[in-house]
């Protein structure tokens, strides 16, 4: 949700107590999953998404 709001690394670490370096961490993680190649393209795709069903297919093949 921080991410989505449009939060920039330093808020949404200071939000959530971790160190910018786990933050890009879980971020590159993410783009990975998702397929985007940045920051933008990530808020866009989480833009598009609102509202919709979360893909539980997609959910159970991250699952271990």
């Amino acid at each position: 949700m921080l991410v989505q709001e449009g939060g920039l690394p330093d808020k949404v670490t200071d939000v959530l107590q971790i160190s910018k370096s786990t933050f890009r961490s879980h971020l590159r993680s993410i783009y990975f999953k998702t397929g985007v190649a940045g920051h933008v393209e990530l808020v866009h795709l989480l833009h598009q998404s609102v509202g919709k069903e979360p893909d539980i297919s997609a959910r159970k093949s991250f699952q271990r």
